[in-house]
């Protein structure tokens, strides 16, 4: 993920990205966060620090890299949902986009989280500390929102033990482990090899990629599809129809 998607993420949800983009460079460059100027600019300060994290040192690169930020979520808002889908897919940088794709699989993911309001539901079989990764802070900072995420598995590999451990340990580190929930499928039902994402049942992520690096980060080649709409609810009950109840 380049340093346009990165800073992009933090900036998604402001009103005026430009002037959000200012405002988050000047709190990387001082020494901690300002929660009240974050939150004022309409970012979330977790998602701010997680940058920070990044060490970029170079006032002149913090002020590039916030500028770039500001433009592919401009990008992105302009391209405008004609249709109750679109394609998502994950493709490596040697391949050329087919015409008309406009979404990857870790930047959509990331914006259904960083929107969630209510409710956030994440089912993938196979995932690790690296794939989770790159929706951790947006998990975080759901749960301080009060979202209930709840993330449905359906494997008790090691390193699907290893990628919910780390993610229970940053939501009690730094959000709120109260609106986190991990489900469990019903004995008896058939493998859920499904690879879903649903957020307050309007939206939806559905496709190939698990919560891996390799998915992710396009070394394997994914291809999903972003629904609107009323469709979504119907995702929501297939999973009740599943999973043990909390």
């Amino acid at each position: 993920m380049n340093d346009a998607e990165l800073f992009g993420g933090v900036l998604y949800s402001a009103s005026d990205v430009a002037a959000a983009a200012r405002t988050l460079a000047h709190l990387l460059k001082s020494s901690q966060t300002d929660v009240g100027i974050a939150a004022e600019a309409g970012l979330d300060p977790l998602l701010v620090d997680s940058l920070r994290n990044l060490n970029l040192a170079d006032a002149h690169k913090i002020d590039h890299a916030s500028a770039l930020g500001a433009a592919w979520v401009l990008g992105r808002r302009s391209a405008s949902i004609e249709h109750s889908w679109e394609a998502v897919a994950s493709i490596p940088s040697n391949m050329e986009l087919p015409e008309g794709l406009e979404r990857i699989t870790a930047e959509t993911l990331i914006g259904l989280a960083n929107h969630a309001a209510k409710k956030l539901r994440l089912a993938a079989p196979y995932m690790d500390v690296q794939g989770l990764g790159y929706l951790m802070d947006s998990l975080v900072a759901a749960t301080l929102r009060r979202v209930d995420v709840e993330i449905v598995r359906s494997v008790s590999g090691q390193r699907e033990e290893d990628a919910l451990t780390a993610l229970l340990e940053s939501v009690h580190a730094n959000g709120d482990i109260g609106f986190l929930t991990v489900l469990e499928p019903l004995v008896g039902v058939p493998f859920p090899h499904l690879k879903v994402m649903t957020v307050d049942g309007k939206t939806a992520y559905v496709g190939s990629a698990n919560l891996t690096a390799a998915a992710l980060e396009a070394r394997n080649l994914e291809l999903g599809v972003l629904v609107v709409g009323e469709q979504v609810q119907i995702l929501d009950g297939f999973l009740d129809s599943y999973v043990v109840p909390e």
